[in-house]
């Protein structure tokens, strides 16, 4: 391809190109002429209601033609149920009545398919197709694109139509990450993208569904909204963590401290998955990768509407899982429009809190417990859970350059009792595990917690670049209740007695935070593109803890230290916390040439954050802390070096090497420990990739490998007395490949492969208690050794997905879908000893699982253009006992996955 060509058959070629390449992802098939017979003859169709590009598709297929649409803006309309006898102009008439695209034909006979932008745009005409100056840039190959054009020339040259079973072309989907829109397959980078589609198909509601399909990924999942992304085996801990090491956004909004990182995802576009530091575009917290929620925003094209509801039951639950969720798309103007979306989500309890009773360790006490002595009662599904929320969007197209974009989301999240199990407890076996058995003197715990966002975007197209404002406010607000009765027993040293009163605690929260980020992007056809922007945030709040005494048997016990009242305080701690950062960064690339281009990016930012004590009374407070203001401020720069290669047009090989860094801080005084500081870790990550597209479309195998330098990790140790701090503890080097591979073997079978190998590992000795003065260690088993593995993720793990549809008469098509995914083995701590030493033996590793979920359905499109669907599904089919997770915070808690679920779930559309 000659992308700067100059005169003559090589101008218009030009021409031709520049559409190609600016207009979004212009795709598939060419001449519709005049004097060919088809154009006047009937035809018949049999088209669904869909999504637009897909529509057109099956249009071309069935219709024994080819022509050119505008790939992206089709995937944004929903065409209408096309059945029966027409002619092309007549067909293609009723397949697009109400969307925002329009058939035209050229003197010559050539069809097009055009978008309202392009029909109202000046521009200029070369056979028929519509060149105007565009605002993205593109990487798309002409060539790629017209070689498509003759496969389906080819395809109904050999028949009119295609044969059933005849292979189609993988979907490509275009994605934002690198903050301009480009395919999947043309962004050089590792991201993986699942559709909204996708999503509705598999029942997936959260991230934590599908997250561990997705290459590089692991979960570490503590019940709804206590779970953390583990990307590249950058973790140091499966049970303790410095900050979070992966950042998520909804649409260009930042979820920051992981606000709501439980959110229902429905009504939703897509969502990216960013692997690797992204430190230049996305800041602090993007060290490991970026998760990006992308909803679907109101549209003026016409009124929408559907509705989903599903009842299912779980394994080893006597409750009933059942949900609703709905969305509206209302046009109020053809330049205003709204979306709404608002859903409630029940679901049951798993885990059953066996009966407490006592073990007679201080039956000499006045009150103590006799042996066999009903402490706590039992109580079944303690860990249920209720999601209720929505999300509110405007859209104003306030000139054909200039939008305003407004949305409100909103989520309750309450959940009842532990979402852990506890083995080889004196009421629990190791069976526990198994049979999903916890021991908690206060199995009522209960959290409940409210998260508001409101964001306003603004978008501005100039001739040069573009540019968006972007800000938002978000509300946190949470109150949870649980007991640490456990937890003291072995403090004081009474061992695994757990024949103790009960201490329950309160622990409110309180944050709000305030972003703002404004960016510039390059959009002309210059060799040159670019990326300036900058960056603020502003967040604060309060986090409490009140613990009490439940009966007077503290006093008895411990002495007068914890009083002899029933209410004793214990500890009433209020804490203040804050981070602010300012921030500026840019990209700037350039094509040397049709194959090579090279991009480079810096960003910096200044960050400071602070803690202080309004309230520290009770017997374990400390007044002296009260208003004792611990701050810390650094500025952290990251780097990005990426270059790419384009030797054919469905071959993508890229080198980059980029930086990310996690917001150091400084720790609270706690329990005579200084609020010590620590540093920003950084990390540098040098990676080979390729994205290769083959069988005319029918197949893409992407795979990145990947070495990562891991400086000054921050984790959190124990120190002397039994408090927590986070440290900057040394050095680690992880090593990596990521493949994702995927075939449509048939118009109705398409089957997908992801894998991973990570191999992580520490480079340096590490012990943070260890003297050097006087080489004594004060706390066994918190040392690592240079060579051992890093915790938190498998070395080896891998998905399958299978796809199947067949169209029946009737406009009844039926479908399967299953994934599959396996999870290798996770150490739980560095050395093997430490965990001897920190009395779980049993836990040195997290043992391998694999699940599988299926879904079958049969769905029904209408002439009136309605759909509607009606589907079985099993979510871990075979029941597998997953052990996602581990806490030994003062007892052996290990997290599961949910049991196998069967349920009905139906969906409409309108």
């Amino acid at each position: 391809m000659k992308r700067y060509a100059q005169g003559g058959e090589s101008g218009v070629l030009c021409c031709v190109a520049y559409v190609f390449l600016t207009v979004m992802v212009f795709f598939q098939v060419t001449a519709l002429r005049a004097n060919d017979p088809t154009r006047s003859q009937n035809i018949s169709f049999d088209i669904p209601r869909q999504q637009a590009d897909q529509a057109l598709i099956e249009f071309a297929e069935q219709a024994g033609v080819t022509f050119i649409f505008p790939f992206n803006e089709a995937s944004k309309q929903t065409a209408n149920p096309l059945v029966g006898e027409y002619t092309i102009e007549e067909a293609i008439g009723v397949l697009l009545n109400g969307t925002r695209l329009q058939p035209e034909f050229s003197s010559q006979g050539v069809m097009t398919v055009l978008s309202y932008a392009q029909t109202v745009s000046q521009g200029t005409t070369v056979e028929g197709v519509h060149s105007m100056p565009q605002k993205t840039q593109q990487k798309t190959s002409l060539i790629k694109r017209l070689a498509l054009v003759v496969a389906a020339a080819f395809v109904t040259t050999a028949g009119a139509q295609t044969d059933d079973g005849a292979p189609g072309i993988i979907e490509e989907v275009v994605v934002t990450a690198s903050k301009r829109e480009t395919t999947l397959q043309d962004t050089a980078m590792a991201i993986s993208a699942i559709s909204g589609e996708d999503l509705r198909n598999m029942g997936y509601t959260t991230l934590q569904d599908f997250i561990e399909t997705v290459p590089g990924v692991t979960s570490l999942s503590g019940g709804p909204a206590n779970d953390r992304l583990v990307m590249r085996g950058i973790s140091n801990s499966i049970i303790r963590e410095g900050n979070a090491s992966t950042s998520r956004y909804i649409d260009e909004f930042p979820l920051v401290r992981l606000f709501a990182s439980d959110l229902k995802l429905l009504d939703m576009q897509r969502v990216e998955v960013l692997r690797g530091p992204q430190g230049t575009l996305y800041g602090k917290a993007a060290m490991g990768g970026t998760v990006r929620y992308i909803t679907n925003k109101p549209s003026t094209e016409g009124m929408e509407a559907g509705f989903s509801a599903s009842l299912s039951d779980t394994a080893h639950s006597g409750d009933t899982n059942y949900s609703f969720d709905g969305y509206l798309n209302l046009p109020l103007t053809d330049r205003f429009a709204i979306r709404a979306v608002a859903y409630h989500y029940k679901d049951a309890g798993f885990i059953d809190s066996v009966p407490i009773t006592g073990l007679g360790q201080f039956a000499f006490l006045p009150s103590g417990a006799q042996p066999g002595e009903l402490l706590y009662p039992g109580i079944e599904d303690i860990n249920d859970a209720e999601y209720t929320g929505g999300r509110l969007s405007l859209s104003y197209q306030i000139t054909d350059n200039v939008s305003l974009d407004a949305t409100w989301v909103t989520q309750n999240l309450d959940s009842g009792g532990i979402w852990d199990v506890q083995p080889e407890t004196p009421w629990t076996t190791f069976d526990a595990i198994e049979d999903l058995q916890a021991a908690h003197p206060y199995p009522s715990f209960s959290e409940d917690t409210d998260f508001n966002l409101f964001g306003l975007s603004l978008n501005a197209g100039f001739k040069a670049f573009d540019m968006t404002v972007h800000a938002a406010h978000t509300d946190y607000d949470s109150f949870a209740f649980n007991s640490v009765t456990l937890f003291l027993s072995g403090l004081f040293g009474l061992g695994d007695s757990y024949d103790i009163p009960g201490l329950p605690s309160e622990r409110p929260s309180d944050f709000s935070a305030d972003t703002a980020e404004i960016r510039l992007v390059s959009n002309g056809n210059s060799r040159f593109n670019w990326i300036l922007g900058g960056y603020y945030e502003d967040v604060e709040g309060d986090q409490g803890l009140l613990t009490t005494s439940d009966s007077g048997r503290a006093g008895e016990i411990f002495g007068p230290f914890l009083g002899t009242e029933a209410g004793f305080v214990a500890l009433d701690v209020v804490v203040r916390t804050g981070n602010r950062e300012k921030a500026v960064y840019g990209e700037i690339g350039y094509d040397f040439s049709d194959q090579w281009s090279a991009t480079f990016g810096y960003r910096r930012a200044d960050v400071s954050v602070f803690s202080v004590s309004t309230k520290e009374a009770g017997a374990f407070g400390n007044p002296a802390n009260v208003g004792v203001v611990n701050e810390a401020d650094e500025i952290a720069e990251t780097y990005k070096a990426l270059v790419e290669y384009r030797p054919t047009d469905d071959l993508l090989l890229f080198a980059l090497s980029s930086s990310g860094y996690r917001a150091g801080g400084k720790n609270p005084n706690v329990l005579g420990n200084p609020g010590n500081s620590f540093t920003s870790d950084s990390l540098w990550n040098n990676e080979l990739g390729v994205k290769s597209t083959w069988l005319d479309g029918r197949f893409t195998a992407n795979a990145s490998l990947y070495r990562l330098d891991w400086d000054d990790m921050q984790l959190q140790v124990t120190l002397p007395g039994g408090s927590a701090e986070i440290a900057n503890v040394g050095k680690a080097k992880i090593t990596g490949f990521e493949g994702e591979f995927r075939l449509q073997a048939t118009d109705q079978l398409g089957i997908g492969v992801n894998y991973t190998h990570i191999n992580g590992e520490l480079a340096e000795d590490y012990n943070p208690t260890l003297d050097p003065s006087t080489g004594v260690d004060s706390l066994i088993g918190d040392e690592g050794f240079k060579g051992d593995r890093l915790p938190g993720s498998a070395k080896d793990s891998f998905s399958v997905f299978v796809d199947w549809t067949q169209q029946l008469s009737g406009n009844y098509r039926l479908y399967a879908r299953a994934h599959y995914r396996y999870v290798g083995d996770r150490t739980v701590d560095f050395n093997p000893l430490n965990a001897i030493a920190l009395g779980h033996p049993n836990f040195v590793e997290l043992p391998s699982y694999q699940t599988t979920n299926l879904v079958v359905g049969v769905g029904k499109q209408t002439n009136s253009g309605n759909s509607v669907q009606l589907e079985l599904y099993a979510n871990n089919l075979f029941d597998e006992r997953a052990q996602v997770a581990y806490v030994d915070f003062y007892s052996d808690q290990v997290y599961v996955n949910r049991p196998r679920t069967v349920g009905v779930r139906v969906r409409m559309d309108f």
